[in-house]
């Protein structure tokens, strides 16, 4: 007997996991990457996918997805230590939060995108490409309205 196994019985949380980096903090409820990876099989998958679909129909999810552990890890070791400038906050959040993100991502890819302006947060793009979006925008029509006030 086979068992085929679309895309909403099981395999996304598993999916979801096994792109999970290893050796990263735990997050607040103190499970790593590396528990679920070791652990999860395909049983496992389908019940993280019955408990994955039931937050979507609710609309739900529990008050612990929001909680996460902000760290100041220093931009340049070399720079001032002393400076606030020196430090960006990343928050360290709950792996099974991040398994859900990837599977409704996984799940709803077809249906989610962004907007061509749209830098942060999106794959090959930064902040410097706004920035410089912004630059040209300012430059552009500082020039146009230059050029008109010369002529007027």
């Amino acid at each position: 007997m086979s068992i085929t196994v679309n895309s909403d019985s099981g395999c996304l949380p598993l999916k979801a996991v096994n792109s999970l980096k290893l050796g990263k903090a735990t997050g607040p409820d103190g499970i790593s990457s590396e528990h679920l990876k070791y652990v999860i099989h395909l049983s496992l998958s389908f019940t993280c996918t019955n408990y994955f679909n039931e937050l979507l129909r609710h609309g739900y999810v529990t008050e612990e997805f929001g909680h996460g552990i902000i760290i100041p890890p220093v931009n340049d070791r070399q720079g001032n230590t002393n400076n606030f400038d020196n430090y960006r906050a990343i928050t360290v959040s709950s792996v099974i939060s991040k398994v859900f993100e990837l599977y409704v991502q996984g799940k709803f890819k077809g249906f989610l995108t962004s907007h061509s302006l749209q830098f942060g947060y999106k794959k090959g793009t930064s902040c410097k490409d706004a920035v410089f979006v912004v630059q040209q925008t300012v430059n552009y029509w500082y020039f146009v309205v230059v050029a008109l006030y010369k002529i007027s």
